[in-house]
This record gives structure tokens, sequence and C-alpha cells, in this order.
């Protein structure tokens, strides 16, 4: 396995008759989502899991909330994806987020080359503390390329067991999310 390329957790034993038990994920969802909105987040969450399908203008999940939320942590278990944390206009000109943001066939300059075209097709996954700010003239059009949760401050969870245990039971969230994510995508398609 060359590193960088495949990731360990792909190749994990998983005891796929049990019922799987999303502990601390499904702890941090129900502590700032509705049922619905879990459903909605468990069914882009598992979209996140089609490498290299992401259609041109998709939405991108956004996810934001108070520091001591753990955002960050529910990327454990997905191996091929675009993460990005604290989206602002400092750290990219709007129109380039743009670009990456809906994916597609774009174009990029190459020194002394001419142009190279390129295909946006990875899912993205962007956390943040605060809302992206690219500027007043952009935000409302960034905002409709965005799948937005907001998440409120854990109280009762320790933080570092939590990282640990979305480390150690990513398939296990994975599962949970699946099955609540197929069957809010199925109520919706009559399937």
């Amino acid at each position: 396995m060359e590193i960088g390329n495949e990731s360990p957790r792909v190749y994990i034993e998983y005891e796929q008759t049990k019922t799987p038990d999303p502990g601390y994920f499904k702890q941090i969802l129900k502590n700032s989502l509705n049922q619905q909105e879990m459903a909605r987040f468990c069914e882009y969450y598992i979209g996140l899991l089609n490498c290299h399908t992401n259609q041109h203008k998709e939405r991108v999940m956004c996810l934001t909330g108070e520091p001591t939320v753990e955002k960050r942590a529910f990327s454990q278990p997905i191996t091929s994806f675009i993460f990005l944390d604290e989206v602002h206009a400092k750290l990219m000109n709007p129109d380039d987020w743009k670009i990456l943001m809906q994916g597609g066939l774009t174009a990029h300059d190459r020194k002394y080359k001419t142009s190279s075209l390129a295909v946006i097709i990875c899912p993205m996954f962007i956390t943040g503390q605060t809302d992206m700010d690219l500027g007043w003239k952009h935000n409302g059009a960034m905002g409709v390329h965005l799948r937005k949760f907001f998440f409120k401050r854990l109280t009762s969870l320790c933080v570092a067991r939590v990282q640990e245990f979305l480390d150690t039971n990513a398939m296990d969230c994975t599962v949970w999310a699946c099955g609540v994510g197929i069957t809010h995508r199925c109520s919706k398609t009559y399937c």
C-alpha cells in the first residue's frame, strides 16, 4: 500500500451482521439537529463516500458550529474528498472558490504553457466556526452551493473521547448513517 493513495481504514475487518453502534456520532447529531435534519445530514454524508462522482454544481456539505463541536471528526470514516476548514476571502479569491465548489470542467493556468483542463469531481466537505465570509458581494451566491448544518456546543461529552471513538468506530458510524440516509432517500423517492 502506498502512503497517501489509500487509507489503511479501507482494510479493516467489520462484522456486518451486528447492529452498528454510532455512539458519539449519533449524539453529536441529536444535540444539534432534529430528526429530519439528521436524516438529510446522513443522506448527504454517505454521498461523500462516492468518490469521483460529484456532479457539476452539486451542493457542498458545510458544517458550522462552536469550537468545541467535533465537526472535523465527521470526516474520519471518509477517505477521498476535499476537506476545507474555515473558508474565507483572504484564503482564496471568491471566483476561485466558486470554481472549486461548483465542480465540473474547468481550466487552470500553467506557467509558460497553455491552460490545462481539469474536471473537479471529488466530493467536498467544509467545516468552520462561523459562516463562510467571502464578502457581501459573494456570500449570497456562495450560499446556494452549500448544504449547511449548524452544530451546538457539546455539553456532556468529553471531546477527546469523541475523537477516539470516531477513529475506532468509523465503520459503525458509517453503517448507521447509511441506514438513516438510505431510509430518508427512499422516503422521498418511494423506492
